[in-house]
């Protein structure tokens, strides 16, 4: 069985490949008659026969759709435990260039799966088959359903199943299929903040990936690497994995590599408030993703751009690109993209004035990112709820929210995500005019900010200003060497003395 093997087809059309497969699965005879000794064998077979060279969609337009007719010749294969011949048809490889499609068919039809969006389905197939075939078949229906339930944000069972793909590598001593399942455990655990394990198992990975000469595989790896440096706020060290990623990808004609690695260092300039490089980068992606048919992709990327939209304040044509990302994450199943588009509408609509549409896409968020077990995007629901209730003046609860999303960037080691949610507190604390609490929360956003070299120093620096204003310099200058007295005995000289430059040009 060999999951790499070359298109046996090239062809616009479906049903002529049908006569392909029939002959390659030797379903049917020399004579043209189907396989099978019993009666109930070879009603199946004849099925699979029909379902490949006479099923027409009749004018429906979805991927599904056109390929109806390979999935149910695999439940018909399944019927009558012809395992292999079921496990070969998930694995084939055709080159099916058709128009209908969104995208050629260029991938094993399981992953092509994926790459559309269809995860439930993926997942009815790989269920079907496991337990039923070789190591190395169960290895692929281990591998294929933690990116599955992965992609549905469903992480316990993502880290489940990766384990035990992780495992059976392990025991038969398959070198590539270990370096795979160690670089999607890292995948599950930082997608739910920690990034220290994740860390751990993207540097195994890495180094199997280079005894193996897996230079596709390296690349990726670099990349993942790079995702976590920018979480934790190391925007320079990011952006130079995601470069390193980027050579490997255009050497390798890589092009699911090329969009990640854009997309990657789109994201890490966008953080630096380098807009316009920021946009250049998502649209290059975008180009790519839209040429090979990776609709997840395609969806992340419209957010990253609506993301910058937004930050150039152009707030009509981010709305229209976050609607989009929503309709089109819905469509596929998509949790992730779903929750990262409700989050981006509700911050679209607290810019536009209108906050309670604004906390009703933030609530719809926050609720998603607690199901998928991602403290990342709960910390940020928190926090942009918090800004919503600013903006109606509700500080009490603004404050609230705030902390939450402090404590768990702080819990989970997300500098750059703390460093705004304790900007975000500080602001609230001022216009509720408790600013004694503003000051501190102030100077450790500064204080952070500073070590990432964000350009959000500004901002604090701003608020800092008003409310020398607002309470008259001399008490702002009291309570700013309070403060600076108890952060040098936690955080020593050091820091003080990088605060200093930027409170009193030192």
């Amino acid at each position: 069985m060999n999951s790499q093997m070359q298109p046996i087809l090239e062809t616009d059309d479906l049903t002529q490949a049908g006569q392909v497969i029939l002959s390659y699965l030797k379903i049917v005879g020399t004579d043209g008659r189907c396989s099978g000794t019993s009666r109930t064998e070879r009603a199946n077979y004849k099925a699979v026969k029909n379902w490949l060279t006479k099923y027409q969609p009749d004018g429906k337009t979805t991927n599904l759709d056109q390929i109806q007719g390979l999935l149910e010749s695999f439940y018909h294969l399944c019927q009558v435990t012809a395992w292999e011949q079921a496990t070969e048809l998930l694995l084939l490889r055709l080159n099916v260039v058709n128009t209908k499609l969104q995208g050629s068919l260029i991938d094993p039809l399981h992953l092509q799966l994926g790459r559309w969006g269809y995860y439930t389905v993926q997942i009815q197939l790989y269920k079907q088959l496991s337990g039923h075939c070789s190591p190395d078949g169960e290895m692929i229906c281990l591998n294929g359903l933690g990116l599955a339930y992965q992609s549905l944000g469903n992480y316990s069972r993502a880290i489940e199943y990766h384990s035990q793909h992780l495992d059976l590598a392990k025991q038969v001593k398959d070198a590539e299929a270990e370096q795979n399942a160690l670089c999607n455990l890292g995948n599950v655990y930082g997608a739910v903040g920690q990034y220290s394990t994740a860390a751990t198992f993207y540097k195994q990975a890495l180094g199997l990936a280079r005894q193996l000469d897996d230079r596709r595989g390296e690349g990726k790896l670099l990349g993942n690497l790079g995702v976590l440096q920018r979480l934790e706020g190391n925007f320079e060290e990011a952006i130079a994995y995601h470069q390193q990623h980027l050579h490997l990808a255009i050497a390798l004609d890589d092009q699911d590599g090329q969009a990640n690695a854009l997309e990657n260092l789109g994201v890490a300039h966008y953080y630096l408030g380098v807009h316009d490089i920021a946009r250049d980068l998502f649209q290059s992606s975008l180009r790519i993703s839209v040429q090979i048919g990776n609709r997840k992709a395609i969806a992340a990327t419209l957010g990253s751009l609506r993301n910058v939209s937004t930050a150039l304040e152009q707030f009509q044509e981010a709305l229209q690109y976050y609607q989009q990302q929503l309709e089109m994450s819905r469509e596929i199943g998509y949790l992730e993209g779903e929750e990262k588009a409700l989050g981006n509408i509700g911050t679209v609509y607290k810019d536009l004035g209108d906050y309670e549409a604004s906390l009703e896409y933030l609530r719809q968020k926050l609720v998603l990112a607690r199901q998928l077990q991602s403290q990342e995007s709960e910390a940020y629901a928190l926090s942009n709820i918090g800004n919503t209730y600013t903006c109606i003046e509700d500080y009490e609860k603004a404050i609230r929210c705030q902390q939450m999303s402090v404590e768990i960037t702080q819990e989970i080691g997300d500098r750059w995500g703390y460093a705004a949610a304790t900007c975000n507190l500080g602001d609230a604390y001022r216009l509720s005019r408790q600013f004694d609490q503003a000051i501190s929360s102030l100077l450790n956003s500064l204080l952070v900010f500073d070590l990432l070299q964000a350009s959000q120093i500004e901002t604090v620096m701003v608020l800092l200003t008003q409310i020398a204003f607002e309470i008259g310099i001399e008490n702002y200058i009291e309570f700013l060497e309070r403060h600076l007295e108890t952060i040098q005995e936690i955080q020593g000289e050091e820091a003080v003395f990088r605060l200093r430059r930027h409170l009193f040009d030192e």
